[in-house]
Order: structure tokens, then C-alpha cells, then sequence
């Protein structure tokens, strides 16, 4: 297989490195790397995906989804009443570092605390009865979130108080990965 040469690609390859064709699906987990908790359904939390050094991860969309054994609370989060604190998401330069910083606020410094305020990030879906719920939120950006590994960034989604009254909330994150010159 040839690739063919189209200002595209150049441009492409001159802003990304070199394609690595890979996809990307993964669960944002507690240390960032696959190897942490997945489940946010728990105490208050930081989760994450940081792509690994000499590596680019390029996040079309994130899923957000949320199960719980009861019904859905229609001006709450899921089946709970609405959140206090709320989630944030994030995309941080330096993560877990005493100098962490913010460089895109997602959430635009609003924490969700609603489904319509998740809903409101992107496309919701919600279904389920009178004994469990199912809420999905996919958030696809106008153009691509960038993660870079040597710069040593991560999308974060910040929990803010205990999810631990929900029977299951995860967030995955699509994309492309791409490999550059460290």
C-alpha cells in the first residue's frame, strides 16, 4: 500500500508526527493509563486518560455513561437528586504535579450537577422504567481535543463529591492515536 502525497497528509504529518493508524477507546481510570479504577461510581475522584511519552492522543468524542437501579430523576443526575459539587472535564497540563494546570475548560467552569447540564455538552441519550435508568452523553468537540504525552497532558473528568449512590458511571474516550519525536 502507497500513500499518496496531498497537502492533507503534509499538513497532518507536520502538526502530528507519524500516523499510527491506531484507535482509540479507552476508559479514563484513576492513574491516567488504563491502569486505575474505571468506575466513577465511587467517592470523589480525579479520572483520566494521558497518552505515554512520544505519543499524541486525538479525542473526537467522550462517552459519559451512567446506570443506576432506580428511575430516572428528571431535574437530577441519573436517578440522584441534582448534584451539589457536580463533574468537571478537563483538559490539564502536568497532571497530579503541584503546578497542574488547566489549559481547556470543557465544562466552561460550570460543574454539571444535571442531566440537562450534561445533556447540554452534547447528545443525550436516557432510557429505562420505573426501577432503573440508563443516561448516555456523548460530547464530540467543534475540532479534536490534542493530548499530548511529552507535554504531559490528560483529559480529566473531576468528580466532585461521591457517585457512589449510582450503580455504574464511566467515560470513555474516541479517537486517533499518533505517535511524535520526543
Amino acid at each position: 500500500m502507497t500513500l499518496q502525497y496531498s497537502e492533507e497528509n503534509a499538513l497532518r504529518a507536520n502538526l502530528l508526527g507519524d500516523i499510527n493508524h491506531a484507535e482509540l477507546m479507552h476508559y479514563l481510570d484513576t492513574v491516567g493509563n488504563g491502569s486505575g479504577t474505571k468506575s466513577m461510581a465511587a467517592a470523589a475522584a480525579t479520572y483520566r486518560i494521558k497518552p505515554p511519552l512520544g505519543y499524541i492522543y486525538v479525542v473526537e468524542k467522550l462517552v459519559i455513561t451512567l446506570t443506576d437501579n432506580a428511575a430516572f430523576a428528571g431535574n437530577g443526575f441519573g436517578s440522584l437528586s441534582a448534584l451539589g459539587n457536580g463533574l468537571l472535564i478537563e483538559i490539564r497540563e502536568k497532571p497530579g504535579d503541584s503546578d497542574e494546570q488547566v489549559i481547556q475548560d470543557i465544562t466552561n467552569g460550570v460543574a454539571v450537577k444535571t442531566n440537562a447540564e450534561l445533556g447540554a455538552l452534547g447528545e443525550l441519550v436516557v432510557a429505562g422504567g420505573a426501577a432503573d435508568c440508563f443516561v448516555q452523553a456523548t460530547i464530540k468537540p467543534a475540532g479534536p481535543w490534542r493530548i499530548e504525552g511529552k507535554r504531559g497532558e490528560s483529559l480529566v473528568v473531576q468528580t466532585r463529591e461521591s457517585m457512589a449512590g449510582l450503580a455504574g458511571l464511566y467515560a470513555m474516550a474516541h479517537g486517533r492515536i499518533y505517535t511524535n519525536d520526543v
